[in-house]
């Protein structure tokens, strides 16, 4: 399957009907060391018949700062049963949807672990190591689940987010593209995590760009695998929500690279600039700026969410 870039609009083919699914089972699945993953998550399940091996729905939580984990439990359940980029998708086309309950606490609030971003990225002990693998975890259990309730889920998987979970979701495509089918990113504060190590000399650390994600994470970037993933990346044409002015998702030094080598001014100037970026490596990936459209989703968005998902479907059956 390739999907490449359109300046302001994804051009699909519409669905002529869509299923849509109102039943659905909901199981919290406890923390579980034993197999890497040390926070719990969410699985929910459409009442539908799958007999077809089917696409897992993953989207990580964004349920703000709280140190009430109970209360952020509470959170990660009504987000998964709500409208957002994941469950809409998921209900739409009878799919299983995954969403972990990271926490985000008052405490540590500059790590901003719904965007895995770089404080998060060096935690090197504790419950909190190596998020993005104990989501990987989640998914093997959860495959695990659904093979035995005679469901069979893909080996790969679609991950999707917005504002801090579409960082989270395109900051992950970069660390474990291989496991893979897709990947929706909304709102990224128009900065997506760029495939370069480096702009006029400058070196881009994660999450700007590459260049100490290998001794950040002990692994290499696998550009083959991350250039042959499809990606959709979007942004409202009015949206001012710009993360970089905030010291819990960008440190100073991060902020000064955005804005320095990319663009201080969100829209358009950076986001503009990002995709050329983007274009220039040769990325599979549609770029849409939705007019008239500020920091949330409508009808369009929706549309083409299911649409690129469709098309993720069956790029992974062929």
């Amino acid at each position: 399957m390739c999907i490449r870039n359109t300046s302001c609009m994804l051009i699909l083919v519409l669905l002529a009907t869509i299923a849509r699914a109102d039943d659905y089972s909901l199981e919290l699945v406890d923390a579980d060391p034993s197999r890497g993953f040390n926070f719990p998550y969410l699985i929910r399940i459409p009442e539908a018949d799958l007999t077809n091996e089917v696409l897992l729905i993953v989207e990580s939580n964004n349920t703000g700062v709280s140190d009430d984990f109970d209360g952020q439990i509470e959170s990660t359940k009504a987000f998964a049963t709500g409208n957002g980029l994941g469950p809409s998708i998921a209900r739409e086309l009878d799919l299983p949807l995954l969403m972990p309950v990271f926490p985000r606490t008052e405490r540590e609030w500059q790590i901003y672990t719904h965007a895995l971003d770089r404080d998060t990225m060096l935690i090197s002990e504790g419950p909190l190591e190596r998020l993005d693998k104990q989501l990987l975890a989640m998914v093997e259990d959860a495959r695990t689940r659904l093979q035995d309730k005679g469901i069979v889920a893909h080996e790969r998987f679609l991950l999707c987010g917005f504002s801090a979970s579409g960082k989270f979701s395109n900051r992950f495509a970069f660390l474990h593209p291989e496991s893979l089918a897709g990947v929706i990113s909304g709102a990224v504060n128009g900065i997506p995590m760029l495939p370069v190590s480096s702009i006029s000399d400058r070196q881009l650390v994660y999450p700007i760009g590459l260049s100490d994600i290998e001794a950040l994470t002990g692994e290499s970037f696998s550009r083959s695998a991350w250039k042959e993933l499809p990606q959709l990346i979007f942004m409202g044409a009015l949206d001012e929500n710009d993360a970089t002015l905030f010291d819990d998702g960008y440190s100073e030094t991060e902020r000064s690279l955005v804005h320095e080598l990319v663009g201080r001014q969100m829209m358009p100037d950076r986001w503009t600039a990002a995709q050329s970026v983007y274009m220039r490596e040769g990325a599979n990936v549609t770029f849409i700026t939705y007019g008239n459209l500020g920091h949330g989703t409508d009808g369009r968005v929706r549309r083409d969410l299911v649409n690129f998902a469709n098309l993720v479907i069956d790029g992974v059956r062929d």
